[in-house]
C-alpha cells in the first residue's frame, strides 16, 4: 500500500509529460510560420508577374483583338513567371474596359507543415490592372558602369541578368520597330564606339594620323567647358570635337539608339559583351548617355527635341564613386582623389535634365548616395527617381520597377 501511495504522488515524469503536449503545437506555430512565408513569397512573384503581363498588354491592347489579347497574355504570364517545385500557377484571367486591361491569377501553394494539421495546401490570388500608357514613343540610354569593381559580389553578372530582362520587358511591349529604342553606353574613365564606322567621323579629334590608324574606339572626356554637356561637336572648332585615345580596349562598344524590337539580338549582345575593368568616371557615362539622345549628337538614331510624344530617359548605373576622368589623375582608383569629379558628374545631369531627359539614378551597393539622388530627375510623387540597390540579386526588380514608370503612366489598381 506504501509503495502504491508513493507513485501516485510522484511527479517526476509529469514535467516530461506536459512538455511532450506542448512541444506539438508550439512545432506546428512555427511550422505554421514557414508555410506563410512561402505562400507570401509565391503571392509577391504571382503579382509581379501579372504586373509586368498587364503592363506589357495594356502597351499593346490596341493592337490585339480580345481573344488574342488572352493568348498573348498567357504566352508574356508563361514566360516571366519562375516556377517553382511547390507551387502551381493557375491559368490567367485577361478582361478588357475601356481605358485598362485587368489581369488575374491564381496559385495553389503545397504546405509543408501544416499538412500534419490537414492544411495540405494554401490557395493565393492577385490582381493588376494597367492603362494603355499611350502613343507615346520611347528613347532609351542604359549608361552602365563596366568598371573593375563590377567583378565583385556578382555585380556584373546581375546587371547583365537585368539589363536582358529590360529589354526582353520593352520588346513584348512594343507593338511595331519604331516605338522604342534603346543605347547601350558602357563607360569606365572613358566610353568606346565602333572604330571601324567612326575613324574617319568629323566629330572624332586625333593627335595624329598614325593615331587615327591605330585607335580602338576610346574616348575621353571633351575639352572644357564642352565636356559636360552634349552640345553638336563643330568640325572647324577643335575644342568642341571628342579626344580620341588609346584607352581601354575591351570596354563593350557603345550601340546607338537601336529598335528593341528589330534590333533586340543585338542590344543583348551588347549587354553580353560588357566586361568589367578600370576606374570609374561617371560624367563621362552621364554626358555621353546625354549625346547618344540628341539628333545633333554625334551618334544616329534620336529624334528631334521637342517632337510630340517622345521620351527622352537616361538610366544611370554606378557601383562606386568616382575616382578618375582626364582632368583628376592619381596612381590609382583613388575615391579620395575622384571626389573632385563629383560637381562635374551633376553637371553633366543637369545638362540631361535640361535637354528633356528624364534621368533615372540606380547607386549598387556603393557610390555617393547623395550626388546620385540629386542627379535624378524628379517623379510624379515628388521624389526623385533614385533607386539604392544594397544587394546585386534586386537589380533585376528594380530595372523591372523603372520599365513599369517608362512603358505606362500608372497602374489602375
Amino acid at each position: 500500500m506504501n509503495l502504491l501511495l508513493r507513485l501516485m504522488r510522484n511527479d517526476r515524469g509529469a514535467t516530461a509529460m506536459i512538455f511532450g503536449l506542448a512541444l506539438v503545437p508550439l512545432v506546428l506555430l512555427a511550422g505554421a510560420a514557414v508555410d506563410y512565408s512561402r505562400s507570401t513569397d509565391a503571392k509577391t512573384q504571382l503579382q509581379r508577374a501579372l504586373d509586368m503581363t498587364a503592363l506589357t498588354l495594356a502597351s499593346r491592347s490596341r493592337d490585339l483583338d480580345d481573344s488574342q489579347l488572352v493568348n498573348v497574355g498567357q504566352e508574356i504570364f508563361r514566360d516571366v513567371i519562375a516556377r517553382r517545385a511547390d507551387v502551381e500557377f493557375g491559368a490567367i484571367e485577361v478582361a478588357r474596359s475601356e481605358d485598362e486591361v485587368v489581369v488575374r491569377g491564381s496559385a495553389v501553394v503545397r504546405n509543408a507543415f501544416m499538412s500534419v494539421a490537414g492544411l495540405h495546401t494554401t490557395t493565393i490570388g492577385a490582381v493588376s490592372a494597367a492603362s494603355d500608357g499611350g502613343d507615346k514613343k520611347i528613347e532609351l540610354a542604359l549608361v552602365l558602369d563596366n568598371t573593375g569593381s563590377m567583378a565583385w559580389l556578382n555585380r556584373m553578372d546581375e546587371l547583365q541578368i537585368a539589363s536582358n530582362n529590360l529589354l526582353s520587358t520593352l520588346n513584348r511591349a512594343t507593338p511595331d520597330d519604331d516605338t522604342i529604342r534603346v543605347s547601350i553606353v558602357p563607360f569606365d574613365v572613358g566610353v568606346r564606339v565602333n572604330p571601324g564606322a567612326y575613324r574617319y567621323a568629323d566629330w572624332v579629334r586625333f593627335d595624329s594620323e598614325n593615331d587615327r590608324h591605330n585607335w580602338r574606339g576610346y574616348i575621353i572626356d571633351r575639352d572644357l567647358p564642352y565636356y559636360t554637356g552634349a552640345e553638336p561637336a563643330v568640325p572647324a572648332d577643335p575644342e568642341t570635337l571628342y579626344p580620341a585615345r588609346p584607352g581601354n580596349p575591351g570596354l563593350a562598344p557603345i550601340i546607338p539608339l537601336t529598335s528593341v524590337r528589330s534590333g533586340y539580338a543585338d542590344l543583348r549582345a551588347a549587354v553580353s559583351a560588357m566586361r568589367p575593368n578600370g576606374c570609374t568616371n561617371i560624367t563621362v557615362g552621364a554626358a555621353w548617355g546625354n549625346a547618344v539622345l540628341r539628333s545633333d549628337g554625334p551618334l544616329p538614331g534620336a529624334r528631334p527635341p521637342g517632337e510630340e510624344g517622345v521620351e527622352k530617359i537616361m538610366i544611370l548605373l554606378t557601383d562606386g564613386d568616382n575616382t578618375r576622368s582626364r582632368y583628376v589623375a592619381g596612381a590609382s582608383c583613388s575615391i579620395a582623389a575622384g571626389r573632385p569629379i563629383d560637381p562635374s558628374t551633376l553637371s553633366a545631369c543637369e545638362s540631361a535634365k535640361r535637354d528633356g531627359v528624364t534621368v533615372y539614378t540606380v547607386r549598387l551597393i556603393e557610390g555617393n548616395a547623395a550626388m546620385l539622388r540629386n542627379c535624378a530627375s524628379t517623379g510624379a510623387n515628388g521624389q526623385p527617381l533614385y533607386f539604392d540597390v544594397r544587394d546585386a540579386s534586386q537589380l533585376n526588380g528594380v530595372f523591372q520597377s523603372i520599365a513599369q514608370l517608362i512603358l505606362s503612366t500608372r497602374f489602375t489598381q
